[in-house]
């Protein structure tokens, strides 16, 4: 699949496997990557990512994935930055026990 050019939102983007989603689409030429994710080190991946990739070409969105308020403001905002998005990672997940309705709420 070609991806220069595009523009990617990557849910769960802060660490691991989002983060190395966000690797790969910026190494192949992503315009921007916008990452979204619940935890506050997506801001230093993002700046992280800017440093080795380039300065605009990522932006981090804080937001629960489950919130359809905040997934929409994440939209808008790749919108907004980039002026479009043409690939969406739906990445985010989580294993709990303790919580079956929200790991459902999150996976699904």
């Amino acid at each position: 699949m070609k991806i220069d050019g595009m523009v990617a939102l990557v849910t769960g983007a802060a660490m691991g496997i989002g983060k190395a989603i966000c690797q790969m689409l910026l190494e192949n030429g992503a315009k921007g990557v916008c990452l979204v994710d619940l935890v506050d080190v997506g801001h230093r991946t993002a700046a992280e990512l800017a440093s080795k990739y380039g300065d605009g070409r990522t932006i981090f969105v804080k937001a629960d994935v489950t919130n359809k308020e905040q997934l929409e403001a994440a939209f808008v905002q790749t919108r907004q930055q980039f002026g479009r998005l043409d690939i969406v990672a739906s990445n985010a997940g989580v294993m709990t026990e303790v919580n079956y309705e929200m790991m459902i709420n999150v996976n699904l």
